[in-house]
C-alpha cells in the first residue's frame, strides 16, 4: 500500500472554497476503504479536521462579505428613496 502525502497548509490556504470541499469528501472516501491502516487513518482524520476548519472558515469570510454588500446595496437604496 502506498501512502499519499498530505498537503502542507501553504498548500491549502490556495484552494477555493469549493475545491477544499472537493478535497475534504476525497479523504473521507479514502477513510472509509477498509483497507486504510490505522497510521494512514489517523492522517486523514487529522487532515480532514484541518479541511473542515479551512471550508468553515472560507464559508464565514464569504457570508461576511455577502453580508456587507447587502448592507451596502440597503444604504444605497435607502440614499436612493431618500432623494
Amino acid at each position: 500500500m502506498t501512502a499519499k502525502k498530505s498537503s502542507s497548509p501553504t498548500d491549502l490556504s490556495s484552494l477555493t472554497y469549493e475545491e477544499i470541499v472537493a478535497k475534504l469528501e476525497s479523504t473521507i472516501a479514502e477513510m472509509e476503504r477498509p483497507d486504510v491502516g490505522i497510521e494512514r487513518l489517523t492522517a486523514l482524520f487529522e487532515e480532514a479536521g484541518s479541511l473542515r476548519t479551512l471550508a468553515q472558515t472560507r464559508l464565514d469570510a464569504l457570508r461576511s462579505r455577502i453580508d456587507a454588500l447587502l448592507d451596502s446595496t440597503e444604504a444605497d437604496d435607502d440614499q436612493d428613496a431618500d432623494d
